[in-house]
C-alpha cells in the first residue's frame, strides 16, 4: 500500500513538472529579467543594488551571485589529446529540430521601441514598420531617444519533448500524422 502511494506521488509530481509553464520575462524599461518554471524554479537578475546579481530560487532554497563574480571566474579548458585516429564525421546540423523546438514556444507579449539616434535611419525604418500592420502593433520607431523591449515567452516541457520526439530515427505510432482508415 505504501509503494502504491509513493509511486502515485512520484507520477503526480512528474506530471506537474511536464505541465508546469516555463516563462521568460524581459522588460528593459523596468530592468526586469526573469526565468520561471512553475512554482519550482525562479531565476532573475536583480538590478536594485549597485552591482547586478543573479538570484535563483529552487523550491525553498535561495542563492544570490553577483554577476561580476561570475564573469571573473575563468574556466579551465583541457587540450584534447592527439591520437593517430582520424576524427569521425559529425552528423548534419539538426536545423529542423531547432526550428521545431523554437516553434513550440508561445510569445505572449512583444513590444519593441527603436531609436537609432539618426533621423534619416529612423525615417527609413518608420516607413516599412508603419505600412505593415503586423509590425505596427509590436514595433515602434521613435525620434525621442527611447529604446526598449518587453518580451514574455512561455513553453511547457511536454511541448519541448514532443518537438524532440518527432526527430527520433524510430517514430512511435502516436507521432505519425496518418490515420488508419
Amino acid at each position: 500500500m505504501l509503494w502504491i502511494l509513493l509511486l502515485s506521488l512520484l507520477l503526480l509530481s512528474l506530471a506537474g513538472l511536464f505541465l508546469a509553464r516555463m516563462e521568460f520575462h524581459i522588460n528593459t524599461y523596468q530592468n526586469h529579467y526573469e526565468l520561471r518554471w512553475g512554482p519550482l524554479l525562479q531565476a532573475k537578475v536583480d538590478t536594485t543594488e549597485e552591482l547586478p546579481a543573479l538570484a535563483v530560487r529552487l523550491g525553498p532554497f535561495r542563492k544570490k551571485w553577483r554577476l561580476s563574480d561570475l564573469q571573473s571566474k575563468t574556466l579551465k579548458t583541457d587540450k584534447p589529446k592527439k591520437t593517430g585516429k582520424k576524427p569521425k564525421k559529425s552528423k548534419a546540423f539538426p536545423l529542423q529540430l531547432i526550428i521545431d523546438i523554437l516553434r513550440s514556444f508561445r510569445v505572449r507579449q512583444f513590444k519593441l521601441q527603436i531609436d537609432t539616434d539618426d533621423y534619416v535611419w529612423n525615417a527609413w525604418l518608420f516607413t516599412p514598420v508603419y505600412l505593415i500592420p503586423g509590425l505596427r502593433r509590436h514595433i515602434s520607431i521613435n525620434f525621442m531617444g527611447r529604446n526598449g523591449l518587453v518580451l514574455q515567452i512561455e513553453n511547457q516541457l511536454w511541448r519541448l519533448g514532443l518537438a524532440a520526439l518527432r526527430h527520433l530515427p524510430i517514430k512511435p505510432n502516436f507521432l505519425t500524422k496518418s490515420y488508419p482508415s
